[in-house]
């Protein structure tokens, strides 16, 4: 094996960081939100608002820890 092709999948720490700990944010925050209305009895209304937001930002986090991992030359350009 030869050891010319060192461009093999290079991490970007911080957005990979940032899209791992945004993703485990927004698990752990709906979840808080489902506990909370089952142990205080609150509004199932506030379980309901709170499944999108919190999808929203565990898009976003999936979003950003991808790329962080896909390599830049194979992101598609604003040209194309």
């Amino acid at each position: 094996m030869s050891s010319d092709d060192t461009s093999g999948a290079r991490l970007e720490p911080r957005r990979v960081l940032v899209g791992g700990f945004t993703i485990l944010f927004a698990v752990a925050g709906y979840l808080a939100v489902r506990v909370a209305v089952a142990a205080t009895g609150l509004s199932q209304e506030l379980e309901l608002a709170a499944l999108p937001a919190f999808g929203v930002a565990g898009v976003v986090g999936f979003v950003v820890l991808v790329a962080g991992v896909v390599p830049p030359e194979e992101r598609p350009s604003e040209g194309e």
